[in-house]
């Protein structure tokens, strides 16, 4: 099982999500330097005047795609390093 985690750790990277007015920002070790993904709405949202915004994310091997309310579609943002299985 600790064999699995360790494979799991080496082909899909550690991300960090940051959430401001303006946009969202991701941090990884595999991009260098940071991505930021601007909203198509900034600010408060123009119906209900409200700050909050959900993020839904999917983290693959190639990037990670974000889903957002703010954001009309999806987003990928691809990482600047990959690695594939050990053996492949």
């Amino acid at each position: 099982m600790n064999n699995n985690k360790n494979l799991t750790s080496q082909i899909l990277p550690e991300v960090e999500i940051s959430i401001n007015l303006n946009g969202i920002t991701i941090s990884s070790e595999r991009l260098t330097p940071s991505r930021f993904v601007p909203y198509d709405i900034g600010g408060k949202c123009r119906e209900c005047k409200s700050t909050e915004v959900e993020v839904d994310f999917i983290v693959t091997k190639d990037g990670i795609t974000i889903y957002c309310t703010r954001i009309s579609g999806t987003r990928y943002v691809p990482f600047d390093s990959t690695y594939d299985l050990p053996g492949i």
